[in-house]
């Protein structure tokens, strides 16, 4: 990454892969012939098997891998080249894997669209022609047959229609050593591979160039896809020796090339996964299931077996590690920054980014935006398919008409809940009425741009629910939201997590979908001290325009008495929840909290009952622990909640209006709850607005024993000016100071006065320069005196003593580096090309080339030596061991 930002990397920097390169030598008679396979693992969206899975915003997938089979013979070469990665969705595995995946589709589907078309523009760019071909299985009602599904649907809808698809399943069709479905397969990708081509090079010609890749993907990208790829790489292989001449030598190559094949495939095997290759489901190895080679006598099933438990139990539980290590190798920061500093902007130099940062309002704008957050205990997830009009007074009408004539805050008629004089009083004490806060002065006409919706009990919480939970219930409660909200205004799916019960569904309008950026998402266990999801939280990460949201859907411990307990598992999902961006919960500019969280009223159940049919809502307020504890700063310490303005949401008899009436009896209690907060202002950023709720209610829907609620809040987003950024640039980087610290004085005795020695002036000198910051070296060349500070800001600083006097010497004072060596113009969000290992176009424009990048003080002052020797070589060798 530090070489986007590099004029010219390849004076400072070496060239590293993380992959695999295996050579083997071949005799042809006298000649000495070489082949090899080279496979490069991409630097972008890099990381371990369960950590990193699918496509990210840019395009980029995991597990990319570029490999090449190269044939060297004399001044002859030829190479075919093809590449694997990580079917182009947004999707993960979560959990413990083992056996069957249990994979999960994380992303709307109108989002990942814009995703894969971004990634097939990528392929094309670099490779031109593109053939997919996808080794998924496709055997019904299956996770992986799913993520199939929803690939070769994206690709039916994608712009790329040149891209051509190839679906294999290789597991159905290969079983009992089966090779001949893959000459099957390879009869329909033939002529691809023939048009493509295959580079070929004679001395320093170039007289052939391949056109087109093949673009392989499994689950894993590893065994199936190690498999494939040999297999057609030995078919190409007679191609290429046609060019160097060496046809007659077949076998020999194709031995040496199944070693290098079964290397490639165990090192690239190990890059992700942590463990060699393993056999397929035919009982081969991957490399051998295609050519038959020595691979078979390697891989015994022994050793299979004892790799595929090293790496379930690698990839599942000691992967954190070296997820860390990749990220910190590659040079991510360690805590993230904030939105207004783009992705590649992080990897400039801390003090620059530092700048940025305090400038921000002068290249930031503020847009008001309305967030509607609704949660809902569903007891089982019943999805209300005749009655969409229930859904849609709870999520789109409930402030329109909670604002309207008849319907305005503390007025409610009779003859709505039911209190006509024709019930008992026991039945009339448990009549409950709806209506909430609404706050006047807002404007209800504009829906709102963002709605979370948290739901919990979506399934049964049975033993077997939570041991494995289905998620195809999400899947039909996000059909179902998205037909609802898309009545009046165009709502996206931007994402959704699932935990056992408790599920999160983030929309937002259409014309806000291409500033949503960097979409993360996490779930906490803290059931049985958190071992297991009846009881957690899960929460949706992203950055609208240049602002932080993060939202959270929680299902708190139950029980009257049960607050230490709800408290902790507060803290828990709180403290744990961490992004695959590094952000926590407390870091983003605003957070929003929904669910059931169980806290109930501490008066008697009667009392509870009578308070509600006065509609004493203050006084039941008082007495709501959650109130009380974060009154108390226990809990949702500096978060914020609406008044409660509407009756208690649980518990109620099912399809009912009355409270509880069982054996239980349960007392009333605000058990659904919406609060959220804005981030304090940090010395990088100005303030947001702290948000201005304009409602808080409830609905009456009644097939659940709770009732759902929904808050709708108006907060501030910033809104870059890149504009007014590119123009920043130039005024920040003159702030820091050149890249050579150092500072060049001379001085000139005063007219009239004698001249000072000169050891005498640089410690007076010195003693004046150390005043504007530390130094770390004082080199006096040819009688200028250079100072080198530690800071670059200091030697800015030290011009002030430019023209001034000290010791009868005026003091003539500037910069080793002109300024113009130092006025750099950098690119706003530059583009990666090549997401490979090639450095893209030059962000930098030095307009010096002599200019210096050098920080050690050994190195600088050996250069100097060099400069002011006199020639001799003598005297040049002793100053460079010096």
């Amino acid at each position: 990454h530090p070489l986007r930002f590099i004029s010219n990397h390849t004076l400072w920097f070496v060239n590293l892969i993380c992959g695999s390169v295996s050579i083997s030598t071949i005799y042809c008679g006298t000649q000495q012939a070489r082949c090899a396979v080279i496979s490069r693992v991409s630097s972008e969206r890099a990381g371990a098997r369960f950590q990193v899975r699918g496509v990210d915003d840019n395009g980029c997938v995991a597990n990319l891998v570029e490999s090449e089979q190269c044939i060297m013979l004399n001044d002859k070469l030829s190479s075919f080249t093809q590449v694997r990665g990580s079917v182009p969705v947004f999707w993960e595995q979560t959990g413990i894997q083992v056996g069957s995946h249990k994979l999960a589709v994380t992303r709307g589907y109108e989002l990942t669209q814009v995703a894969y078309d971004k990634h097939m523009t990528l392929l094309k760019k670099h490779y031109g022609l593109v053939m997919i071909l996808n080794l998924l299985s496709n055997k019904p009602d299956t996770d992986e047959s799913h993520l199939s599904n929803q690939f070769q649907a994206h690709h039916m809808d994608s712009v790329h229609d040149d891209v051509m698809i190839r679906n294999f399943d290789y597991h159905a069709v290969c079983k009992g050593n089966r090779t001949e479905p893959i000459q099957s397969l390879y009869k329909d990708i033939e002529t691809f591979v023939g048009f493509s081509g295959i580079f070929c090079q004679s001395g320093r010609e170039c007289v052939g160039v391949q056109e087109g890749v093949l673009r392989t993907n499994c689950l894993d990208c590893i065994d199936r896809t190690n498999s494939v790829q040999a297999f057609i790489s030995a078919k190409v292989l007679v191609r290429q020796l046609e060019h160097v001449c060496a046809v007659p030598q077949i076998e020999k190559f194709r031995a040496a090339l199944d070693k290098c094949w079964h290397t490639n495939a165990n090192l690239v095997s190990r890059t992700y996964c942590g463990t060699g290759a393993l056999k397929t489901a035919s009982g081969k190895s991957a490399t051998d299931s295609a050519i038959k080679t020595i691979a078979r006598d390697q891989m015994s099933r022994i050793t299979d077996a004892t790799r595929s438990v090293k790496r379930t139990i690698q990839n599942n539980f000691l992967d954190d590690n070296r997820q860390e290590a990749i990220e910190e190798f590659l040079g991510y920061p360690e805590k993230p920054l904030p939105p207004v500093i783009s992705k590649y902007e992080r990897f400039l130099p801390s003090q620059f980014v530092d700048g940025l940062l305090a400038e921000s309002r002068d290249y930031c704008s503020k847009l008001p935006i309305r967030v509607a957050v609704g949660t809902w205990n569903s007891n089982g997830g019943k999805i209300l398919r005749d009655d969409k009009d229930a859904l849609a007074d709870w999520l789109l009408d409930a402030p329109k008409v909670a604002n309207s004539t008849q319907h305005k805050t503390g007025m409610v008629c009779d003859d709505l809940l039911g209190l006509d004089g024709t019930e008992d009083a026991a039945q009339i004490a448990n009549k409950t009425p709806a209506f909430g806060y609404v706050e006047k002065s807002a404007n209800f006409q504009d829906d709102p741009d963002v709605i979370a919706i948290g739901l919990q009990e979506l399934v049964d919480l049975t033993a077997g629910n939570i041991v494995s939970t289905s998620q195809r219930k999400r899947g039909m409660w996000s059909t179902h939201f998205q037909d609802i909200l898309c009545r009046d205004s165009n709502y996206i799916l931007l994402s959704s997590r699932q935990l056992v019960g408790v599920c999160l569904f983030v929309f937002v309008k259409a014309k806000h979908l291409q500033h949503c950026t960097d979409i993360c998402i996490d779930a906490i266990k803290t059931g049985l001290k958190g071992k297991t999801g009846n009881k957690g939280g899960v929460a949706i990460s992203f950055n609208l325009y240049s602002t932080s949201l993060c939202f959270v859907c929680a299902h708190l411990a139950a029980g009257q008495n049960n607050v230490i307990e709800r408290n902790r598992h507060y803290e828990t999902i709180r403290e744990k929840a961490l992004f695959d961006n590094g952000m926590e919960i407390e870091d983003h500019d605003y957070v929003f909290w929904c669910g059931d969280f169980n806290y109930r009223i501490d008066h008697a159940n009667h009392e509870i009952r009578d308070l509600v049919k006065k509609k004493a809502w203050y006084d039941l307020q008082c007495a709501d622990q959650l109130t009380v504890q974060k009154n108390d700063q226990k809990v949702f310490e500096g978060y914020n909640e609406g008044s409660l303005e509407f009756a208690p949401t649980y518990k109620y008899d099912l399809n009912s209006d009355y409270y509880d009436t069982s054996e239980k009896f349960r007392s009333p209690a605000w058990c659904d709850r919406v609060l959220w907060r804005c981030k304090e202002r940090c010395r990088y950023t100005d303030y947001l607005s702290p948000g201005n709720l304009i409602f808080y209610g409830n609905s009456e829907i009644k097939t659940s024993d709770h009732r759902p609620v929904l808050g709708v809040v108006d907060i501030e987003v910033r809104k870059i000016d890149s504009a007014a950024k590119l123009e920043l640039y130039s005024k920040v980087f003159r702030g820091l100071g050149p890249p050579n610290p150092t500072v060049c004085v001379t001085c000139r005795a005063l007219p009239g006065k004698p001249v000072v020695d000169l050891g005498t002036l640089v410690s007076a000198v010195l003693q004046e320069m150390q005043k504007f910051g530390n130094i770390t070296l004082v080199r006096v060349p040819e009688g200028v005196m250079h100072f080198t500070y530690q800071s670059s800001v200091a030697a800015l600083r030290a011009l002030q003593l430019d023209e001034t006097t000290l010791m009868d010497h005026t003091l003539d004072i500037h910069l080793k580096s002109s300024a113009e060596d130092w006025n750099l113009l950098i690119g706003l969000e530059p583009t990666p090309v090549n997401f490979l290992i090639t450095p893209i176009e030059r962000l930098l424009d030095i307009s010096s080339p002599e200019q210096e990048y050098v920080d050690e003080e050994e190195s600088e002052m050996l250069l100097e030596e060099i400069e002011d020797s006199s020639g001799d070589e003598e005297e040049e060798e002793e100053d460079t061991v010096e």
